[in-house]
């Protein structure tokens, strides 16, 4: 490996073999100054304030890098959920300037304002500052039993020789679905959820009934039932809203 400084960015090519691979240097970061407007919630006085910060970021940091920026040099007592950082978990969900968003996948840059407003999610019971309370979001998950039950309940506990084949058209019936990383967006954007506490809006439904194509497997009758009985038709045409605020991934259509 040999490396050599090109401008003011390093230029790093790696030989193997035969093969020699040249990494371009990546641009200069861009450094800006945003204000952070965070709404906070205090769990003892039972009331939300607002508090502002200043942070520099460059155009590659996103919102949950300056939200850690904060929290490290300026504020520690400031709460929110953060996990992975690389848009899988699912756990840094937050309203930011007005739509339900990943904190981590997205970038102050990118938003095109100095001014960055940072809200915990909406139809979601708050805790502290930014990070809400998932409780009734998963019991609505696990009422519609969302997992996979063989057809024969006997082979559960029998040693299988044989395997359901699957193919790739069975697969892409329900793997848009299995892709939802239960980050809450689309049900904090539901407005059916803010009407109706005990709808069971988009969380639920998607791999409940994305179960059902899986060869050799069946959906649960209780939770179907439950699903139907409680989602009237006319709720349907919410997810359209909602869906958009979903994470890139849960998007992708497979085998097109």
């Amino acid at each position: 490996m040999s490396s050599q400084q090109t401008g003011s960015a390093l230029q790093t090519t790696v030989a193997t073999g035969k093969i020699t691979i040249t990494k371009p240097p990546l641009g200069s970061p861009i450094k800006r100054t945003y204000t952070f407007r965070v709404k906070r919630y205090d769990p003892e006085k039972r009331r939300y304030y607002w508090r502002e910060y200043k942070v520099e970021l460059t155009n590659h940091e996103t919102v949950l890098d300056g939200l850690l920026k904060i929290k490290w040099s300026q504020d520690a007592t400031l709460s929110f959920r953060y996990s992975c950082r690389m848009g899988i978990c699912g756990s840094c969900g937050m309203i930011i300037n007005g739509t339900p968003r990943l904190a981590c996948e997205t970038k102050p840059y990118d938003l095109g304002t100095e001014v960055v407003t940072i809200e915990p999610l909406s139809n979601f019971e708050p805790i502290k500052d930014v990070a809400t309370d998932f409780s009734d979001f998963f019991r609505k998950h696990r009422s519609v039993k969302p997992w996979l039950i063989r057809k024969d309940e006997t082979e559960q506990f029998e040693k299988l020789e044989t395997y359901y084949p699957q193919t790739e058209e069975q697969l892409s019936d329900y793997l848009e679905f299995a892709y939802c990383i239960k980050c809450g967006l689309c049900y904090s954007a539901c407005p059916m959820v803010f009407l109706n506490k005990d709808y069971l809006a988009h969380r639920p439904s998607p791999r409940h009934i994305g179960g059902v194509p899986i060869v050799g497997m069946r959906a649960p009758c209780l939770g179907l039932r439950s699903l139907i009985a409680r989602t009237a038709s006319g709720h349907a045409t919410t997810a359209a809203p909602a869906v958009r605020y979903a994470p890139p991934r849960m998007l992708i259509q497979p085998w097109q």
